[in-house]
């Protein structure tokens, strides 16, 4: 159960995360919104964050690549948010990626799930002009914990916390780990956090814990926190731990595919 209030103040925090590149005063951008508005990505990183900015959105009714690369030439779009599968598409297919000017492209936003390192090494090198600023989070959160800064890129980073986002990370005996490049699962705290799943109480009592601190969300992803050459502290995603399963002794994380295509027109066709 998401509020309203978990929403504005996720924003806010986008907004103030991003000061330092883009003060609230400065002209807006024109923005691609071609992922749903029903997906929590489109509800706040697209259509909350970006009005709220003042910003141009260019809606598009689904995932086609030419139409796609039509408009980024058309409307002049500065930003592309966008999830690794579509990322992927684009750099995979420099033929017909070179019929259209992209001159426009600023940013390129990732979220969604991890984008292959390959792949943001493809975009480096055929787009140099683009920063690459991947995002974490979730559907609970609404939707983001870190971003990236345009002027603290790193390949691999998850990102940065925002402004009023605390985290710790656990072990597997419960100890927290204070240290950097220390694997452990991901606590967070935040305004944004929603009031939990309805109907659901093991699924509360699981996922949501309160203590003297506060309450706190397990992730169930394994993460480091490592220090930028900027002395920045950046989340680098490695494992997960929510929904494993065992085959032959050994535990293996549940996953979901999905075709970019059904995830951008909001029926996502899935198969675990």
């Amino acid at each position: 159960m998401i509020t309203h209030y978990n929403v504005i103040a996720n924003t806010i925090q986008l907004v103030t995360f991003e000061q330092s590149s883009r003060p609230c005063k400065t002209k807006g951008e024109v923005v691609l919104g071609m992922l749903p508005h029903s997906h929590i990505y489109g509800i706040v990183v697209i259509a909350a964050l970006s009005l709220y900015r003042g910003d141009c959105i260019v809606s598009l009714p689904g995932y086609n690549p030419e139409q796609l690369l039509g408009c980024i030439q058309r409307y002049q779009i500065n930003v592309l948010n966008l999830v690794p599968t579509i990322i992927q598409v684009i750099v995979k297919n420099p033929d017909i990626v070179a019929k259209f000017d992209l001159s426009s492209v600023r940013t390129i936003v990732s979220g969604g799930a991890s984008l292959p390192e390959n792949a943001g090494k493809l975009l480096a090198k055929n787009f140099p002009n683009w920063t690459l600023r991947p995002a974490y989070g979730a559907t609970e959160v609404a939707a983001c914990l870190s971003h990236t800064s345009v002027h603290d890129a790193w390949s691999g980073s998850a990102g940065s916390l925002l402004p009023g986002v605390e985290v710790k990370l656990i072990d597997q005996h419960g100890i927290e780990l204070t240290g950097h490049n220390q694997p452990g699962e991901l606590l967070v705290k935040s305004s944004s956090i929603c009031i939990g799943y309805l109907g659901n109480d093991s699924a509360n009592k699981e996922t949501f814990l309160e203590d003297t601190t506060g309450r706190w969300m397990k992730t169930g992803d394994i993460v480091e926190v490592r220090k930028s050459k900027n002395g920045n502290e950046h989340l680098f995603v490695v494992d997960r731990v929510k929904d494993m399963i065992k085959v032959k002794v050994r535990r293996v994380a549940t996953f979901v595919l999905c075709r970019a295509d059904d995830f951008v027109q909001g029926k996502p066709s899935c198969s675990g």
